[in-house]
């Protein structure tokens, strides 16, 4: 994975290997055999910030870092992962899943409110005189 098609820088590279070993799986969407995008799923907890973990119930997966290759967007390759992994997951017992979207992208914010997609709650990150505190408002995450 190079910088230019995806985005990774020689430090970035270090961190798909860590998440597998924490027990993460990453789902690559692939077109004649290029990866043209991916997508994170960790099962046990929603990351508010490095190292600021929120535990998840045994039923919902968080997914994380859906990325695709900027000559592939606008042709579905998102909303095709999130479908294949919706089945996959019911199969596994999951019902609900985790994602979180940042505030300014309105064009996320709008195609992801549909009948079976709803904002359940705003995670909001504040910064002051250095430190990070995280607060989740929302309708319930149990």
């Amino acid at each position: 994975m190079d910088e230019i098609r995806y985005d990774y820088n020689q430090s970035a590279k270090k961190y798909p290997k860590d998440r597998l070993a924490y027990g993460d799986r990453c789902l690559l969407a692939l077109h004649e055999g290029e990866i043209v995008g991916y997508v994170w799923i960790t099962k046990d907890y929603l990351e508010l910030s490095p190292g600021n973990l929120l535990l998840l119930p045994k039923n919902k997966v968080y997914l994380y870092k859906c990325f695709v290759v900027k000559k592939y967007r606008g042709k579905r390759i998102e909303g095709a992962m999130y479908s294949y992994l919706t089945d996959l997951l019911k199969r596994e017992g999951k019902r609900f899943i985790v994602i979180t979207i940042d505030a300014t992208n309105r064009l996320a914010l709008k195609t992801k409110q549909n009948d079976e997609q709803k904002i359940v709650g705003y995670l909001i990150n504040l910064r002051f005189f250095g430190l990070r505190f995280d607060y989740i408002k929302n309708k319930s995450m149990d």
